[in-house]
């Protein structure tokens, strides 16, 4: 895992390149996601534990059983990825190509399109391990349903 922007990757596989999607453009589910992605990735280079703020965050969302899934699934494809993948720091205002595939994957999973959630995740995470995530990426998704917030954006249009 690298952060985006700072040092060269030091093997041949080079990440995904960058994506347009903003994440003011997520559902909150996707924001939620994308934040603590981002949250995760600090607390593992701090070698901290995810912090009070982070636990609270998942209780007020009304779903706290997310919160352990969140580094679960995060752990899961740090140790089992065949490249370095970019997480990008909390405020930016974009995704990584990388941030996006993880979320593709798991609307795919909510979606209950396991093939297409594997074929996403296949671009991070090799082989059978894809599976494992998909494992723990599908109870997070349950958890986020269940307490009522969508991985995909509601376009909403205003009719006359």
């Amino acid at each position: 895992m690298k952060a985006e922007g700072g040092g060269e990757h030091s093997c041949d596989v080079t990440p995904v390149p960058a994506c347009d999607v903003r994440t003011a453009s997520l559902s909150l589910g996707g924001q939620l996601f994308v934040w603590s992605a981002r949250s995760w990735r600090i607390a593992v280079e701090r070698g901290e534990p995810l912090g009070e703020d982070f636990e609270n965050i998942y209780r007020i969302a009304r779903c706290p059983e997310a919160m352990h899934l969140v580094d679960e699934l995060l752990s899961l494809v740090s140790v089992s990825a065949f490249r370095p993948f970019a997480i990008r720091c909390v405020p930016c205002q974009t995704l990584s190509g990388d941030e996006w595939l993880i979320l593709r994957a798991m609307q795919e999973l909510q979606r209950e399109d396991q093939h297409g959630a594997m074929t996403c995740i296949g671009r991070i995470v090799p082989g059978p391990l894809r599976q494992a995530f998909c494992r723990s990426a599908t109870a997070y998704v349950d958890a986020l349903v269940c307490a009522g917030l969508s991985l995909f954006p509601v376009n909403l249009r205003v009719v006359d």
